[in-house]
């Protein structure tokens, strides 16, 4: 498995971040939308860990889990 340092990360974090508001600048309409858009997310993490799809794919949706959580804890939603 791949295994950035903290900083390249960080940094990956990051980019989705930009990625994911450019692509849903919506992100929830309330706090209940936006914990299950954060469940959704983890389960694609784990169908992808479960299917076996390779440590670059589980990355990537750690990746959109980590985000989504992040958008939550900085209060990205329409509440």
């Amino acid at each position: 498995m791949i295994k950035p340092a903290q900083e390249q990360a960080f940094a990956m974090l990051a980019n989705r971040l930009e990625h994911a508001r450019k692509e849903h600048p919506v992100f929830a309409q309330d706090t209940g939308h936006a914990v299950e858009v954060v469940f959704d997310e983890y389960q694609e993490l784990k169908m992808a860990w479960l299917h076996d799809e390779g440590a670059a794919r589980v990355i990537d949706e750690a990746l959109d889990v980590a985000a989504t959580a992040m958008r939550l804890v900085m209060g990205e939603v329409q509440d």
